[in-house]
């Protein structure tokens, strides 16, 4: 009797190249993303609504396909959906035959936009302490006295995004977050 050759080892396809699917798991539960994608369009929206919020396109800016096509590196069709998606959120104007500008900020809607998050942020403030303590606030609310005793605005802002994003997720109270967050960037 012939000594008993050892099984080869399978592979996920044979000699001709062709796959045999019992061979291997789902490649989606096999591997996992190596950082967490992130659509042109969202990096787009997020890079012009940071411009806007810190100040560095000013209130009135034109904002040219273009100029954001080349600045970007994107398509025009990313900046309209982009540039429609900051008119919803009151970032962005567009008027007829002139096109999008950064939005202007009137006293009046500053006063009643500060008069709504003033009572928002007291709502949220309760629901947060409410459902127990949450330590992760000091170490970023020590970052946020830092940034401002620096004047580093772009800093500043960004901690106070991550600031209000812990404060939302502690309160869990999705009502609050969704109007107060619409009211944030403006």
């Amino acid at each position: 009797m012939p000594p008993l050759a050892s099984k080869p080892a399978r592979s996920t396809a044979d000699n001709t190249g062709v796959h045999d699917p019992d061979l291997h798991d789902d490649v989606g539960t096999v591997l996992k993303p190596l950082v967490p994608p992130q659509l042109i369009r969202d990096k787009a929206l997020e890079t012009i609504k940071s411009a806007i919020i810190t100040g560095r396109l000013k209130p009135g800016a034109r904002l040219k396909d273009r100029e954001l096509c080349e600045a970007l590196g994107v398509s025009r069709t990313i900046v309209r959906e982009v540039i429609r998606e900051l008119a919803t959120e009151k970032l962005v104007e567009i008027t007829a035959h002139r096109g999008p500008r950064v939005a202007i900020l009137t006293t009046k809607m500053a006063r009643e936009i500060y008069d709504m998050r003033i009572a928002l942020e007291v709502m949220l403030v309760r629901a947060f302490i409410a459902n127990g303590p949450h330590d992760s606030l000091w170490p970023l609310m020590a970052q946020v006295e830092e940034a401002a005793a620096h004047h580093d605005v772009e800093r500043l802002v960004t901690l106070m995004q991550n600031f209000y994003d812990e404060m939302i997720k502690g309160a869990d109270n999705d009502v609050i977050a969704d109007i107060l967050l619409s009211l944030l960037a403006r």
